[in-house]
């Protein structure tokens, strides 16, 4: 299989591609590399230091030059900011190549899907927000609702925890930009059988899990989740779909910062003559200062464990009784996890890029709760050492 990955240098990208490769993964023959900037693909080759591994340098909107390179792939991860996707959907449909990304913020994801006869027309499957979140979370709320006859609520929580010394040197635990986004955009659930547009960082809500997480505060921010499941779960009943994010304190804290400052959701500035896109000069400062404190950077990765746990709980009837299922997906730390900036995103999108490689997916734009056998998808995630549990509980 030969498998492309779109922003492969972003901190997505580099899991996706060392996933594909891994020992996790079989019959990939070639990962094919794109990005914007030749030494860092450079630099990914050497480290990686695995000879299926080709690079390519193409821009995400360069629309002929994708559609060159993609030519005669099994699938195509677009690793890129969501605001490409529809871009490299273009030229994977012109290219014949089955497509993946990790998500579009909602509206993107509104719009992607309406792409879903042209797709079924040329014979291409494409799968919308396969990372964790969304992604595990649409696959876990499937699970979750298939065990109740009827599920009426459905609640998403994501919660990050870091335990160890708070790092000097901010690391974001994904894109700067989507966290940005995250913490400035009007939010929209999927409320009383509608959906609602509620204020950034509104809903806020104290959540008890397991250790080491313990005790965390959540709050609604926009994402996909709530674009496909109150649709593809309509025939369960359902009349609530939200979502919430749980992000250690130090990162809220610079978050919160830096959008109060104007980092948030803005136009491009003129500083002199020149226009400049403020957060992508954040990017790159991030970036560098990191590269720039690595002794720090490995002080604290050694020193500091991060965990993650997605929570889907699934509300209800079962057997004629109210009933509830509690699906949880943790990660922690691994020793296998080296070199992965984000095993939780990285590695539901490799999974999902072997299965169109494959063939398993049919043709047309699929949310993942369409076209994923959970079943398979949670045997592939505990090869990769993620912990998931089930509970349903029933009144009678």
């Amino acid at each position: 299989m030969k498998i492309a990955v779109i922003g492969a240098t972003g901190t997505e990208g580099m899991g996706i591609v060392r996933d594909l490769l891994s020992k996790w993964s079989s019959g990939v023959s070639e990962v094919l590399a794109i990005g914007r900037n030749l030494k860092r693909l450079e630099d990914l080759k050497h480290t990686i230091g695995d000879e299926r591994l080709k690079i390519a340098v193409a821009d995400a909107t360069d629309k002929p030059k994708l559609v060159e390179l993609l030519k005669g792939v099994q699938a195509c991860v677009n690793a890129a900011q969501y605001y490409v996707n529809l871009h490299v959907m273009e030229a994977c449909l012109e290219a014949g190549a089955p497509y993946l990304d990790l998500g579009g913020m909602y509206y993107t994801t509104l719009e992607q899907k309406k792409l879903h006869d042209k797709f079924v027309r040329r014979g291409i499957p494409a799968i919308l927000g396969m990372g964790s979140a969304p992604g595990t979370t649409n696959i876990l709320a499937k699970y979750a609702a298939d065990q109740l006859d009827v599920a009426e609520i459905i609640r998403i929580y994501d919660a990050i925890k870091f335990v160890g010394p708070e790092s000097q040197i901010f690391i974001p635990p994904y894109s700067i930009r989507t966290l940005l986004e995250e913490f400035s955009l009007e939010s929209v659930q999927f409320i009383n059988g509608e959906s609602v547009k509620l204020p950034p960082r509104s809903g806020k809500e104290v959540v008890e899990f397991p250790p080491p997480f313990g005790k965390v505060e959540c709050q609604h921010t926009l994402h996909s989740e709530t674009a496909t499941l109150p649709y593809t779960l309509k025939a369960k009943g359902v009349k609530e779909v939200t979502w919430r994010l749980g992000l250690p304190d130090e990162v809220r804290r610079v978050a919160e910062s830096l959008v109060a400052v104007g980092f948030g959701v803005i136009s491009k500035v003129k500083l002199k003559d020149i226009i400049i896109d403020p957060v992508e000069v954040l990017e790159n400062l991030i970036r560098q200062n990191i590269e720039e404190h690595q002794e720090i950077v490995k002080k604290v990765s050694e020193e500091t464990k991060s965990y993650e746990i997605i929570r889907v709980i699934a509300i209800g009837e079962k057997d004629g009784g109210e009933a509830t299922c509690t699906v949880d997906l943790i990660k922690e730390p691994q020793k296998e996890y080296e070199g992965f900036p984000d095993p939780m995103t990285a590695m539901p999108a490799s999974i999902g890029a072997q299965m169109l490689a494959r063939g398993g997916i049919p043709p047309g734009v699929w949310a993942p709760e369409e076209c994923i056998d959970p079943k398979k998808y949670f045997e592939e995630m505990k090869k990769r050492k993620f912990k998931i549990t089930v509970a349903i509980s029933k009144v009678i």
